[in-house]
């Protein structure tokens, strides 16, 4: 899908005290192109309405043994500050780690939810909301979920979310001059939507500290290229859930934000959930197995299959053993 005047991926690397961030000036479109991404929750938990969760996990905060769909399984892995026993698993990869803290943590992320895998010829990590990816180099960086192919619906477990607004983001200003990204991003993310305080452009900015992604203070001037970075621009105006009138939502390139006035708070929905739900077939909501149906991802996560993949035709370059065991 064409999204008009020259939006494509955008990215300067910018090293910062052996840190490579990398910093997206702006992005916009759905590409196969894969660059970082991250969304915003206002509360230390993970779980905003709705969250999927795996059957089967047991002993999550014990270091000898797990079940996974009644197959006991050793830990093999220190439970140490990298492991998280609210879902039973561990950051291995050290760049995935500084990825993770360096961009907000639990609060942007979510707890991991696998292990580290191979996906389409890729190192992974699924996490609640977001899937972090290590690049052709080595960089980390996050799966645009709401790419064609991935989870590009408007139907998520009940809930109805804007699809992408393309005459919207036509009007969108050069994506080099960011001054003027940044106005327009203000201008389509409202802090007020229908009377209702929605708080879109004030999550935006608070994605992550300052002090967070800069905890020596150098460079605290790039984050608003941060923020962008983790968000792109929106791609829809702000919309109520027709089934839900407590939910106002507004999608972005690269999430969905959902203001919920039962906590008066705006998060992001757990979409890397939901694809975890469809390549297990657990946990699986009616209306995302409708959406995913032609997708090559449903039911692939197959134990006992060669690298645990039912079908590789469809979903090359994958290697699904034991990413979904709790450690």
């Amino acid at each position: 899908m064409a999204l008009g005047r020259g939006w494509t991926d955008r990215t300067l690397m910018i090293e910062h005290g052996g840190y490579r961030l990398h910093r997206l000036l702006i992005i916009v479109g759905f590409l196969a192109t894969l660059a970082p991404i991250s969304v915003t929750m206002t509360t230390a938990q993970a779980a905003p309405a709705r969250a999927l969760t795996v059957a089967g996990i047991a002993n999550r905060a014990s270091n000898t043994v797990s079940t996974f769909n009644g197959v006991s399984q050793a830990a093999s892995v220190p439970h140490d500050n990298r492991y998280f026993p609210q879902t039973g698993y561990r950051i291995d990869n050290d760049t995935i780690w500084d990825y993770f803290q360096r961009r907000g943590g639990v609060p942007t992320f979510g707890y991991p939810t696998s292990r580290t895998f191979t996906l389409q010829g890729f190192t992974v990590q699924f996490f609640q909301r977001r899937i972090v990816q290590l690049g052709r180099y080595g960089q980390a960086r996050l799966l645009n979920l709401l790419d064609p192919g991935l989870l590009n619906y408007t139907s998520f477990n009940g809930s109805t979310v804007p699809g992408v607004d393309s005459s919207l983001v036509a009007t969108a200003p050069d994506p080099t001059d960011q001054a003027a990204v940044l106005a327009w991003v203000r201008q389509h993310a409202p802090n007020v939507a229908a009377g209702v305080p929605v708080n879109f452009d004030a999550t935006f900015e608070r994605t992550v500290p300052a002090q967070v992604a800069f905890p020596n203070g150098v460079g605290a001037g790039l984050m608003p290229g941060v923020e962008l970075e983790l968000w792109g621009i929106p791609t829809s105006e702000p919309m109520m859930d027709a089934n839900n009138h407590n939910f106002i939502y507004l999608r972005w390139q690269r999430g969905i934000m959902m203001y919920d006035a039962t906590c008066t708070c705006t998060q992001g929905v757990l979409l890397a959930d939901y694809l975890k739900a469809v390549l297990t077939g657990k946990g699986i909501p009616a209306d995302v197995a409708q959406e995913a149906a032609n997708s090559p991802f449903p039911s692939q996560y197959y134990p006992g299959a060669p690298n645990w993949v039912q079908n590789p035709n469809l979903l090359p370059n994958t290697d699904l053993t034991d990413a979904f065991t709790p450690e």
